[in-house]
C-alpha cells in the first residue's frame, strides 16, 4: 500500500461515502419496489433520535480532540499526533462510529431497507478502503506508540 507523505491517500471524504451508499440504498429500495417496515412511527423516531444524537455526539466529540491534539480531523491530511483522550480512549474510530449512527439512526426514522443495506456497505467501504489505509499509515508514520495504541484500543466498539 503507498502511503502519502501527505496523509494516508484517503481518495473520497468518509461523509459522502455514508451519503453515497445510503442515497444508492434509498433509490434500491425504490427501484425493487420494497416494502417499507411497519415499525410504530413513535418507537422508530424515538429509537432513530437517539441514536442520530449519539452519532452526532461521537462526531463532535472526535473532532474537538483532534483540535485540541492540534492536529487535523480530516484523513487525507498528515497526522501530527496520536489522539487517544475522549472518544478515542474507547474505539480507534469513534467519527465513523458516529457516523454509522447517524445513517442508522436515518434508515430506523424512514423504516428503510435499502437505507440500511446502504450502511452494511458503507461500513464495509470505510473499514477496507478508509480504516486500513488510515492504520497503515498511522503505524508507519508514529512505529510503536501507535502500536501500543491499537493494541489497547478496540477499532469499532
Amino acid at each position: 500500500m503507498i502511503m502519502s507523505k501527505r496523509g494516508a491517500g484517503i481518495r473520497f471524504p468518509p461523509p459522502l461515502i455514508f451519503v453515497g451508499w445510503g442515497v444508492l440504498g434509498w433509490s434500491g429500495q425504490r427501484l425493487m419496489g420494497l416494502e417499507a417496515w411497519t415499525l410504530p412511527a413513535a418507537a422508530a423516531l424515538a429509537v432513530a433520535g437517539v441514536l442520530f444524537l449519539t452519532g452526532v455526539v461521537l462526531v463532535a466529540s472526535a473532532i474537538r480532540q483532534f483540535r485540541e491534539a492540534e492536529t487535523p480531523p480530516e484523513p487525507w491530511k498528515p497526522t501530527t499526533a496520536i489522539t487517544d483522550r475522549g472518544p478515542y480512549a474507547r474505539t480507534r474510530n469513534p467519527m465513523y462510529l458516529g457516523m454509522a449512527c447517524i445513517h442508522l439512526a436515518v434508515a430506523i426514522g424512514s423504516q428503510d431497507t435499502g437505507i440500511l443495506l446502504g450502511l452494511i456497505a458503507a461500513v464495509l467501504t470505510i473499514d477496507r478502503l478508509v480504516v486500513r489505509r488510515e492504520e497503515a499509515y498511522l503505524l508507519d508514520r508514529f512505529g510503536e506508540p501507535y502500536s501500543m495504541y491499537r493494541a489497547n484500543v478496540p477499532r469499532w466498539l
